[in-house]
């Protein structure tokens, strides 16, 4: 399960932390039972999570992890036992499980296209700070989280959707909305979009 567990069971483990803002996650292996993401772990590492990463980014990074820590776990169960492991009548394909503290669990839920909706009037609001603020920052941890899929959008005053397909980051970290795309037509640069329709 791609997430440090108890924390962020359910569907979307890895937008999650990101939308959060949050600098560490990492990938949990588990004994399955009745309940979802609720088993005893076998394993449990964690990973960081850059500034610049989004959705995708941060997928690979876990799946890489995961596939790492799986191969070790495969080991543990059938590899040779150590010295220590045989003096102690412990056998090869016994793998040591720990209960989750079910007190500390949080969850998360299932991406909507509705979740990236922006308001149009908050969005302008938002194009018009010059400073990192933190509404700013929840804006572009926002984006990291849905992109690509929901992503974040909104509705023009002439009723056509309007979606942020791309941001970054300047040198003192203030972000930046760099690219978007209008309803029926092709991604642009953002400055280029709204020199022609100036409407931020």
């Amino acid at each position: 399960h791609p997430s440090l567990l108890p924390k962020y069971r359910g569907t979307s483990p890895i937008a999650t932390p990101l939308i959060n803002g949050d600098k560490t996650t990492g990938v949990t292996i588990i004994k399955m039972d009745e309940e979802i993401d609720h088993g005893p772990i076998i394993a449990q590492e964690s990973c960081a999570i850059k500034d610049t990463d989004y959705r995708p980014d941060l997928e690979k990074k876990l799946t890489d992890l995961g596939f790492e820590m799986f191969k070790k776990t495969v080991t543990q169960l059938t590899g040779s036992p150590t010295f220590a492991e045989a003096s102690a009548g412990r056998r090869v394909n016994e793998l040591r499980t720990k209960e989750q503290n079910h007190k500390e669990a949080t969850y998360t839920k299932k991406l909507e296209k509705s979740d990236g909706f922006i308001e149009f009037e908050k969005l302008k609001d938002l194009l018009k700070l010059t400073t990192i603020h933190q509404s700013l920052v929840t804006f572009y941890n926002l984006f990291r989280g849905l992109y690509p899929w929901p992503g974040l959008w909104t509705i023009l005053p002439n009723g056509k959707r309007l979606k942020i397909t791309d941001m970054s980051l300047t040198t003192s970290h203030q972000p930046l909305m760099t690219k978007v795309q209008l309803e029926g037509k092709n991604e642009v640069y953002f400055e280029t979009f709204n020199k022609a329709y100036n409407i931020f």
